[in-house]
């Protein structure tokens, strides 16, 4: 997938979570634009010890639930799991579900018209 700078998108919602990986969990940070949700682990040792930077296109979002004692935050891409857990995780779900729904209720060949232009 392609990294996107901040300069090329704007950052809609960020806030620090840790990545699930099997029985490890690695801090960082989750990063929302208009088209991709990124995490970048905080770390140097976290990095050594297998956690990487992790980009996932909104679009390709087949399944998304959130919720918890842990704050969860569960995403399926296809039949692959990421999670993420704490309350930057379910910040990030709360503007990226706002996100889904503006996407939901534009069809793609619909003409948007705003006020007062």
């Amino acid at each position: 997938m392609t990294k996107l700078t901040p300069e090329a998108a704007p950052i809609l919602s960020a806030d620090d979570c840790l990545l699930h990986k099997g029985a490890l969990a690695y801090p960082g940070r989750l990063a929302l634009t208009d088209c991709m949700l990124s995490f970048t682990p905080s770390r140097t040792l976290d990095r050594l010890a297998g956690a990487s930077d992790l980009d996932i296109e909104v679009d390709q979002i087949t399944e998304l639930s959130a919720g918890g004692i842990n704050h969860n935050l569960d995403i399926y891409v296809g039949e692959t799991l990421h999670r993420f857990s704490g309350r930057g995780a379910i910040r990030v779900h709360n503007r990226l579900l706002a996100l889904i729904a503006e996407d939901d209720e534009t069809p793609p060949d619909a003409a948007v018209f705003r006020q007062g232009e």
